[in-house]
C-alpha cells in the first residue's frame, strides 16, 4: 500500500527555508556511509557538520544551474524533505532566477559559516580528495564533463541531494521530489543521473533507474544510476 502524501505540497525552496534544510540534511546524512568516511568527526564537531551543510545549501541555492524543491506539510507548513537538482543543459536558465539561483547574491552572503573548508575539523581531507578524484573521473568518462575546450557535458538532470527528516521517512515525500525532477528531465528529453550508496541502490532500481557504473573511493562503492527519458 502506497503512503498517503496528499497532505504534502511540492514547491520551490525559499531563502527562508535554508535553516530548516540544514537541520534536515545534518540529521538525514549523519550515519550515511559516504559521510561516515569523509566526515568522521561530524558527531564530535556538530557545529562544523552543520556549517558544512549550510555552505552546501546556500551555494546551491544561489547557483544558476541548480533547482531546489521542498516537500511541505500542508497542515503545519513544515518542510519535511528537500531535493537539490543540477541541470546540465547548454544554455539552460533557471526558471526561478528572480527568486533564487542568482550567483551574484552569494557574494557577501551574511552568516555563511566557516568559508575556508580546509579549517573544518570534522572532515578527512584525504578521503574527500579520493572522492573528488573518483567523481571527476566518472564525470569525464560517463558525462563528457571537463574534457577540454569546446566539450560540453552530455545533457542531463542530476540529483545532487535528496534528504528527508528522519522522523518523517517512509511517507513517500522523497519519491515525489525525485519524480518531480525526473519528469522535468523527461520534458527536456534528457536522462536523469545520480550517485547512491550500495544500501540505497534497490530503492532507485525500483524507481526505474539502471545502474551504469560505480564510484570507488576508500572502502566504499557508490553505484552510478541513470533513468532514461521516455519519449
Amino acid at each position: 500500500m502506497s503512503p498517503d502524501n496528499s497532505n504534502v505540497t511540492i514547491r520551490y525552496a525559499a531563502e527562508s527555508d535554508i535553516p530548516r534544510l540544514v537541520d534536515i540534511a545534518a540529521a538525514a546524512f549523519n550515519d550515511h556511509p559516504f559521510y561516515v568516511y569523509i566526515y568522521p568527526g561530524r558527531k564530535e564537531h556538530p557545529t562544523a557538520w552543520r556549517d558544512y551543510w549550510h555552505r552546501e545549501i546556500v551555494t546551491q541555492y544561489f547557483s544558476a544551474t541548480a533547482i531546489m524543491v521542498v516537500a511541505e506539510e500542508k497542515a503545519t507548513g513544515t518542510v519535511l524533505s528537500f531535493a537539490i537538482w543540477l541541470v546540465f543543459i547548454e544554455g539552460y536558465t533557471n526558471p526561478g532566477l528572480l527568486t533564487f539561483g542568482n550567483p551574484e547574491l552569494l557574494k557577501g552572503y551574511p552568516g555563511l559559516p566557516n568559508e575556508n573548508e580546509k579549517d573544518d575539523p570534522a572532515q578527512d581531507l584525504a578521503a574527500i580528495a579520493e572522492l573528488e578524484e573518483a567523481v571527476g573521473c566518472n564525470r569525464r568518462e560517463q558525462w563528457n564533463e571537463g574534457n577540454g575546450p569546446g566539450s560540453s557535458p552530455i545533457p542531463h538532470w542530476w540529483l545532487r541531494v535528496l534528504a528527508t527528516d528522519p522522523q518523517h521517512q517512509g511517507r513517500g515525500m522523497g519519491t515525489r521530489l525525485m519524480d518531480w525532477g525526473c519528469d522535468k528531465a523527461n520534458s527536456d528529453g534528457v536522462v536523469t543521473g545520480l550517485y547512491c550508496s550500495s544500501e540505497g541502490l534497490p530503492y532507485y532500481l525500483k524507481s526505474k533507474f539502471v545502474k551504469t557504473g560505480e564510484l570507488r573511493f576508500g572502502p566504499l562503492v557508490a553505484p552510478v544510476c541513470v533513468r532514461t527519458a521516455v519519449s
